[in-house]
């Protein structure tokens, strides 16, 4: 039977080398396993955040088209999300009547006016 002999082995300097270079390039460098583990878990975390933002962008697009062909829903969310309220002026002539609504956001801590925007809605008398 062929006997194995270690000390042999412990005493070569290309096995110590490499058992050096390994410990060497498993835990000190900077591209250790450690290191490697941190930067995959933050590619992964980062990769979620991207696919959460692609479809909060996507949610808020819909909901841009949904505000620009009705008035009255941009009207409603402006109120209840930003505190707008109504100011309706009623301009009438002989054949048609104007009415202009501002809407309004309040700041409700100093009273003042923040944002204002009007629309215009014509009907006949």
């Amino acid at each position: 039977m062929i006997s194995f002999n270690f000390k042999k082995v412990l005493k070569n300097f290309y096995f110590l080398f490499f058992i050096f270079f390994l410990i060497w390039m498993l835990f000190i460098d900077s591209n250790g396993i450690r290191n490697r583990y941190y930067l995959n878990k933050k590619t992964n975390e980062l990769s979620d955040e991207i696919d959460y933002y692609k479809k909060e962008i996507n949610n808020l697009e819909l909901e841009r088209k949904a505000f620009d062909k009705n008035d009255k829903l941009l009207e409603k969310y402006a109120r209840e999300n930003y505190m707008m309220k109504k100011k309706t002026v009623l301009w009438c002539c002989s054949s048609c009547c104007i009415a202009e609504t501002q809407l309004t956001i309040i700041s409700a801590k100093h009273k003042t006016k923040l944002f204002s925007f009007w629309s215009k809605q014509k009907f006949w008398c």
